[in-house]
């Protein structure tokens, strides 16, 4: 129970953190690798916090500062106290466990099989679909980009060892000068592994499917994978409206087949902010100052946060031998 409720709540500070560090930076600058450390922070501060910054809850509870009114230690003396900050609630705590534990099994194996299922749905749809097009399994070469061409599936990338374009026919039908926007989208998805990328980090929920705080930060790594991979895409071909307005038209003929992850119309929640970015030009000099004086403030105090224990063993010291 208290590590749950301290990794939730260390999960919600590192996320904080990870948007000021998100406006801290320049329009154009990478953001991927913040949502990563930021993940990364929100696995491992916890487990060695409490190794090595350690609290106990129960004697904090009941030191003076927490004292009922008159000098008395009783927590009922002078009115109920909220059960937070009743020391005998948490000398209860372990039972819950009890329930807890099972309830955090069967939680890391359904979303472990919902990503199987995810991942099998997926690849059939996409064998089904190559196959009604091509008729093979092998790949399309398309302004020189290796492609697999499907019925409807796509824009995307997909396939974690090596990434596969997926790439619908009806954009193959594009203007030129449009078609390159798109499969260099893919192209640097590729090159980046953000397949992979994704994969590992929604390991992280797997192991803690509780965490609220770890499915935000994820989804804020999918939307900082797409812009940063739109902003290179924009280096190599610039004309940022009209990346934007093509965005948005592929989006709208997406939005009734099945979408993989990453891919260049991106989720539906995403689409806005990555226009926003699209647009935008720079960032005043005070919303970067503020907010990095923000990031590393809550960082610094997520980081000395102690970590709960309801007691702290003290290994006893071995007796002197004698002479």
């Amino acid at each position: 129970m208290l590590c749950i409720l301290y990794v939730i709540v260390i999960g919600a500070c590192l996320g904080l953190v990870g948007l000021f560090a998100e406006h801290a930076r320049p329009v154009r600058s990478p953001r991927r690798w913040i949502w990563c450390v930021t993940i990364s922070l929100s696995v491992l501060a916890p487990p060695l916090s409490k190794a090595r910054h350690a609290i106990p809850v129960r004697e904090l509870l009941e030191h003076e500062v927490f004292a009922a009114p008159g000098g008395s230690t009783d927590p009922i003396d002078g009115g109920a106290r909220f059960a937070l900050l009743d020391s005998a609630w948490w000398a209860e705590s372990p039972a819950y466990d009890v329930i807890i534990n099972p309830l955090w099994l069967v939680s890391s194996g359904v979303l472990l099989f919902w990503a199987l299922v995810h991942a099998s749905f997926a690849a059939r749809l996409v064998w089904s679909s190559r196959s009604k097009v091509t008729g093979s399994r092998g790949p399309a070469i398309v302004d020189g980009v290796e492609v697999v061409v499907t019925e409807s599936i796509g824009p995307a990338t997909v396939g974690l060892r090596r990434a596969t374009i997926m790439m619908p026919e009806w954009v193959l039908g594009l203007p030129a000068g449009e078609r390159s926007y798109v499969l260099r989208h893919e192209e640097e998805h590729r090159s980046a592994r953000d397949p992979l990328l994704l994969f590992v980090a929604s390991l992280a929920l797997v192991l803690t499917p509780w965490n609220l705080p770890l499915y935000w930060q994820i989804r804020r790594l999918r939307l900082a994978v797409e812009i940063d991979c739109d902003n290179r895409v924009l280096r190599v071909l610039g004309d940022a409206a009209r990346y934007a307005s093509l965005l948005l038209a592929i989006a709208d003929a997406s939005s009734r087949d099945h979408r993989l992850q990453p891919a260049f119309a991106g989720s539906v929640g995403n689409l806005e902010q990555r226009l926003k970015n699209l647009m935008a030009d720079r960032k005043h000099m005070a919303v970067l100052i503020l907010a990095s004086i923000l990031a590393c403030a809550l960082l610094g105090a997520a980081l000395m946060m102690p970590h709960p224990v309801l007691a702290i063993h003290h290994a006893h010291s071995a007796p002197p031998r004698r002479g």
